[in-house]
């Protein structure tokens, strides 16, 4: 679901997308490369994973898919799998390979996570648009279509497999980025808006300044930033889904206790960038009256 109207800058890099590497096979464990520019030099995440684990991955997904879910219960079993946590770990350790090379703080390093799962990881609009175009899928259905016992083909991938094949929906890049983040202690949570018709991650903040948040009632009142797993966008920028209500369902991943502390400088960043949108829209509306 791309934006209609100019909604992000492309604030890291030069703009060039780049297809992940074709992955390359040495005693049964495949190498997969994901490269891509920062701070305008050339970087790569170079990560290894089995045959036999993607297999294993495939396998539970369809298997599990079988058995309808709660959403909370579906996206847990998914993340937390222990069989994919020395993935997780080698690709953690890749990032912070590049945190070192930059001397990156801890919300520079939130932000370049959650950049490359926005940039790396491909939206995976078709099986979104086959998703939506089902005319088997109603109001009442829905949640078994998206978490489980329904039609196959919309299974929904392990984060292992959207590393893999290098792409995923709203909700498997969702998992994948809360997976990650969870692993590095940040307070995540999953939001799922209009029953699961998107998904985007939530990461703790310590304040709300009033940009891009959605508040979680429980004992605590817990205030997240809203992160767009589709694109790239910055932290806190919920231009996707401005126009929508608020989630219709808020699932907290873990209980870390990192927040991201560089709101108040990221609400002001977006807020200019509101008004350059702005800006750019009426000077277009001139030019067509002209």
């Amino acid at each position: 679901m791309p934006y209609d109207e100019i909604t992000t800058l492309d604030y890291w890099l030069d703009g060039v997308n780049e297809e992940t590497k074709s992955p390359v096979e040495v005693s049964g464990l495949f190498t997969y490369t994901y490269p891509f520019s920062y701070r305008g030099e050339r970087q790569k995440v170079v990560i290894h994973i089995s045959h036999e684990l993607y297999q294993w991955a495939k396998d539970e997904h369809i298997r599990k898919q079988k058995v309808s879910q709660s959403p909370k219960k579906f996206i847990l079993e998914r993340l937390s799998a222990a069989e994919q946590t020395p993935v997780f770990d080698e690709l953690l350790g890749e990032l912070h390979r590049i945190q070192d090379y930059y001397h990156l703080d801890e919300d520079e390093y939130l932000e370049l996570i959650v950049y490359f799962v926005q940039k790396c990881i491909w939206y995976d609009g078709k099986k979104r648009k086959k998703f939506l175009m089902s005319t088997s899928i109603t109001a009442e259905n829905f949640n078994s279509y998206l978490f489980g016992d329904a039609d196959i083909s919309f299974a929904q991938r392990f984060p292992v497999e959207t590393l893999v094949e290098g792409c995923g929906m709203c909700l498997e890049k969702s998992m994948l980025l809360a997976a990650l983040l969870r692993r590095e202690g940040y307070a995540t949570a999953i939001f799922l808006f209009s029953c699961g018709l998107h998904a985007a991650v939530g990461v703790r903040v310590p304040l709300s300044y009033g940009w891009g948040y959605f508040a979680h009632d429980g004992k605590d009142s817990t205030t997240y930033a809203y992160i767009e797993p589709t694109e790239v966008a910055y932290v806190g920028d919920y231009s996707y889904v401005k126009h929508t209500n608020p989630p219709t369902a808020t699932i907290e991943i873990g209980n870390g206790e990192k927040e991201y502390q560089a709101m108040e400088m990221m609400s002001r960043i977006l807020h200019r960038k509101e008004q350059l949108i702005e800006k750019i829209k009426h000077a277009d509306e001139r030019s067509k009256k002209l």
